[in-house]
């Protein structure tokens, strides 16, 4: 683990966590990579973490980057390259990163791995509907009928309010998704035991601190 916090006047204005990983380039050549903390993981054990990025207070954006690069460049830490994946490109931290790192001289390469696409839910599902072209607009109501078409009419929603349904909501998420997937030949990440174990570990202080809404 390698998180650098950054305060101003004793006040936490920044947290970056990284980690330090070992890697082989080619398979051949041993490197050791920094990489954003719940990123680079082998693809059946990751979490999926969206929108990775340096925590920052608003308006501290560049003083933070600015340190953290300063800290980059003792190369006291051991690493020989860096590697900051699934970051919001639009996030300040992200363009500021980018500008501090060529400043120190460094080879700095930027690239669109992925898209993450999403939509602003309107307040009548009509007009969500209505919202959509074509072609999703038939995906979804397709997939409707999909639905009904597996359930029939014995389905209902079940929503973990309480520590005591918890292990229930656990067992229906990991079996839809297993059945999900499972029906394209393909492996459910709820098959890692390092996925189950993550999932194991934070829901329940997820749930305690009335952030978790698992349906």
């Amino acid at each position: 683990l390698k998180a650098w916090t950054f305060r101003v006047n004793g006040r936490l204005v920044g947290l970056v966590p990284l980690l330090l990983r070992r890697h082989r380039l080619f398979g051949v050549l041993p490197i050791r990579r920094l990489e954003m903390l719940g990123s680079g993981e082998r693809e059946q054990d990751e979490i999926m973490s969206e929108y990775l990025s340096p925590i920052i207070a608003k308006g501290y954006d560049q003083a933070v980057v600015d340190a953290l690069v300063e800290e980059l460049a003792l190369d006291e830490h051991g690493w020989h390259e860096i590697s900051l994946s699934a970051m919001d490109g639009n996030a300040p931290a992200v363009a500021a990163l980018e500008s501090a790192l060529r400043r120190q001289g460094w080879t700095c390469q930027v690239e669109t791995k992925t898209k993450c696409p999403f939509i602003k839910l309107p307040s009548r599902w009509e007009d969500y509907l209505s919202g959509l072209h074509s072609s999703d607009r038939y995906f979804v109501k397709r997939s409707l009928r999909d639905f009904l078409a597996w359930a029939g009419d014995d389905w209902r929603v079940e929503r973990v309010s309480s520590q005591a349904d918890l292990p229930r909501g656990r067992e229906v998420l990991v079996q839809l998704h297993q059945q999900r997937w499972q029906k394209d030949d393909k492996p459910s990440v709820f098959s890692s035991p390092l996925f189950l174990g993550f999932h194991d570990q934070v829901l329940p202080q997820l749930l305690a601190q009335n952030a978790l809404d698992l349906s």
